[in-house]
């Protein structure tokens, strides 16, 4: 929604302006690691209160700016900071450490509550609309802040402490009779962290091309701003959905399964916004609205049933007190992936002046992310497998 306001009023290129938003996807990848360490250092309810503040900043300092290179300032470098702080490494790492049973579906409740902020596009378009996009940003940082403050000192809290037997009840996962004492560094050193983190990235390039460049791409072929704000509210509100279904379905079928059968739903989605494309880049006059709104139905669904799943998975073999930390290092992947895929898309679209090319190649990023997913699936089975047959000792390769 920002985005459009600044290229409308300032004679910046998008790659240029969507570079902003990579930097901030970068930072959050990059800080991953760092935030899952603090969040254990000085506890919860300090880390969260200090990431309120630092947002609520963000907002106020972008509100302000007269020049691209002050965009990278407050929203690509501090705003990077503050995602990394209240990113899913964190929170999610705290689920998984909380539940033991059902830990797909807790992790995709947590999951939701990331998928919430595109239901926030009508309200931020209204905002805009009566305040003008400065003063928008400012109400917007003032909400964020409050609430993740509240929440952050006054709900969460640290969990038990996980002990060797703390594995997890669920039907799709081998329960074992010790755990390996996982840190990062011996994680580091198995193949299943590295191929998550590669599926995090690839699937990170569609994801965040798509809520980058959504609204001005719906704006270009003729629909109305508040039609394109719609449009990724009704994204987010499937995708919150999906998430909780699809962690719930994970525990039952497989984390690979679901999350296999929302890449599939997501290419049929990106199908369906490249067709629209098509029909533009034909001289149509008619903008279909039904077509429009099945792209939003299908990509919520799709992208929310697999972003849960891979913090899920990496729970199935590397549950332990450094968790988070754990967790952090995927956000590396999904770091570097968020920041290519919106620059990426500014470049295909100044290049080619269309973003057909761009909606290909997150297509292909999807696959490859279903391919990774699949084969850290499989090491993970064999692993587990060893680890009940051997009573505990496993190879470490």
């Amino acid at each position: 929604i920002f985005y459009v306001q600044m290229l409308r009023e300032f004679p910046w290129d998008r790659a240029s302006l969507a570079g902003v938003y990579s930097l901030g996807m970068l930072l959050m990848g990059i800080g991953g690691p760092v935030a899952g360490a603090l969040s254990r250092r000085f506890g919860l309810k300090k880390f969260y209160f200090f990431s309120a503040v630092l947002l609520g900043l963000t907002y106020f300092l972008t509100s302000r700016i007269q020049t691209l290179a002050q965009v990278y300032l407050t929203f690509g470098l501090l705003g990077g900071i503050a995602l990394a702080a209240l990113g899913f490494g964190p929170a999610q790492g705290l689920a998984a450490r909380w539940f033991k049973s059902k830990r797909g579906l807790a992790i995709g409740i947590v999951g939701a509550g990331a998928g919430m902020y595109p239901l926030l596009a009508p309200f931020a378009q209204f905002l805009v609309d009566i305040l003008g996009w400065r003063d928008g940003l400012v109400a917007l940082g003032v909400l964020f802040s409050v609430i993740v403050a509240i929440l952050g000192t006054l709900v969460l809290r640290e969990p038990p402490e996980i002990t060797e037997t703390s594995g997890t009840s669920d039907r799709n996962v081998l329960t074992e009779p010790r755990r390996v004492p996982w840190t990062l560094r011996l994680s580091l050193k198995t193949s299943p962290i590295w191929l998550i983190t590669l599926a995090w990235f690839c699937l990170a390039n569609a994801i965040h091309f798509i809520y980058a460049h959504l609204a001005a791409l719906l704006v270009d072929i003729g629909y109305s701003d508040m039609v394109a704000a719609g449009v990724i509210a009704i994204i987010g509100v499937f995708s919150v959905i999906s998430r909780v279904l699809g962690g719930s379905l994970s525990d039952y079928f497989g984390r690979v399964f679901t999350f296999i059968g929302g890449a599939t739903t997501a290419v049929v989605a990106l199908l369906v916004l490249s067709y629209l494309l098509t029909l533009n880049n034909g001289g149509a006059e008619v903008r279909p609205m039904g077509w429009v709104y099945s792209f939003a139905v299908l990509f919520g669904i799709g992208t929310g049933a697999q972003t849960t799943q891979l913090t899920t998975l990496a729970s199935d073999m590397y549950m332990s007190p450094s968790f988070s930390s754990i967790v952090g290092f995927l956000t590396i992947g999904f770091g570097l992936g968020g920041a290519l895929g919106p620059w990426l898309g500014g470049f295909f679209y100044e290049t080619t002046g269309s973003y057909q090319g761009m909606i290909y190649y997150v297509i292909l990023a999807l696959i490859c992310s279903s391919v990774s997913l699949a084969a850290a699936g499989r090491k993970i089975w064999s692993y587990r497998e060893s680890l009940v047959h051997s009573e505990g000792s496993m190879k470490i390769e």
